[in-house]
């Protein structure tokens, strides 16, 4: 199998293909270290205040917009997302999910959910902490997603 095919458990992102052999494939748990991505945050509609332009105003099904995000495994069993605006009021509950700008990943899913806002250095952002939306220890079978476009060419011998 190709590399960077997504792997799921149920419809739950655990990672991604790395290496393949003829009966067997290595994978990257999105709680690896070295594991990145892009992915938005799905906000629990609550009522909450949110800065949407300039405005501050009450999260609605109206103006819930997702919130663009990069993320990465942290090497100890969670994913964190590092410098996300403050405004965007993330709590603990709301989800990770795949963004539709990954060409390797056919349709959303979800990573998992916020378990932690962390203060950031800057005072006009946080840093967030998930957990994955399933026991990465537990999982015994998996789906490979096949992309909805071809991975890059690989040449001979590489």
């Amino acid at each position: 199998m190709p590399k960077n095919w997504a792997v799921l458990s149920g419809s739950v992102v655990v990672g991604r293909i790395v290496e393949s052999a003829a009966y067997s494939s290595r994978l990257q748990l999105v709680t690896d270290k070295g594991f990145l991505a892009v992915g938005q945050i799905q906000r629990v509609i609550d009522g909450r205040d949110v800065q949407i332009g300039p405005k501050l105003v009450k999260l609605s099904p109206q103006n819930a917009t997702m919130v663009p995000v990069r993320f990465k495994g942290d090497g100890k069993g969670a994913v964190l997302i590092e410098s996300v605006k403050r405004s965007h009021n993330i709590r603990v509950g709301d989800r990770l999910v795949t963004s539709p700008a990954n060409p390797l990943l056919p349709m959303t899913a979800m990573v998992g959910k916020v378990t932690r806002v962390a203060e950031h250095k800057d005072p006009n952002w946080v840093t967030l902490e998930v957990q994955p939306g399933v026991d990465l220890a537990a999982i015994r079978e998996v789906m490979v997603i096949q992309p909805r476009v071809a991975p890059p060419a690989v040449k001979g011998g590489e």
